[in-house]
Order: structure tokens, then C-alpha cells, then sequence
């Protein structure tokens, strides 16, 4: 969340679009939420730094990818092995979250 550079009270992203097409780069649109302010402005949000890098490790299994949204589909999230992260693999249940 970023405040706003005029009066410093809150603002909320209105609208976002990619700048690369890669999807590290992205532009984001604010709104000040202070109604006596109401600035408009826009940041640009980057990959800074790698910090961690996935196993590139591939197995036999795959999960078709039309069964799941294209929102989890993510690029390539599908290769990573996770039997050797000693973690018991729990069902994840996503829940609706309303943006805005």
C-alpha cells in the first residue's frame, strides 16, 4: 500500500496493467483516499531481487492444467517436486476474496 505523496493519508489501487511480458514489471494506479485530497498517481512495481530460485526437477505426475483456474495456473508452477520439501501435503481450500 502506498500513502499519498500530497497529503500522506491512504490510497487504494484503482487499476493495474503489465509493462513487460514477463509480468515482473507492473503499473499500478492510485487514489488517495482522503476526499479533500482525491490525487490521482501511479507507481511501478518490479522485481527487485531473486532470493529464493524453485527445483527445476521434473516427475512423471502432472496435474491437467484445464482443471484448474487460470489464475492458479501461474507459468510453470506445475514442475516444481514437492514430495522432498518434508511438509505432509494438506488440500488447500482458496476462498473468495472480493477485490477493490
Amino acid at each position: 500500500m502506498f500513502h499519498c505523496p500530497f497529503c500522506g493519508a491512504s490510497a487504494r489501487i484503482r487499476t493495474s496493467k503489465a509493462a513487460n511480458d514477463t509480468g515482473t514489471i507492473r503499473y499500478k494506479y492510485y487514489q488517495c483516499n482522503n476526499l479533500e485530497c482525491s490525487a490521482t498517481f501511479s507507481t511501478m512495481e518490479s522485481v527487485h531481487r531473486i532470493i529464493g530460485q524453485p527445483q527445476l526437477i521434473f516427475h512423471d505426475k502432472d496435474i491437467p492444467r484445464e482443471t484448474m483456474r487460470k489464475s492458479h495456473q501461474g507459468r510453470s508452477q506445475l514442475t516444481l517436486q514437492l514430495e522432498d520439501c518434508g511438509m505432509a501435503l494438506k488440500p488447500v481450500h482458496y476462498a473468495r476474496v472480493p477485490f477493490g
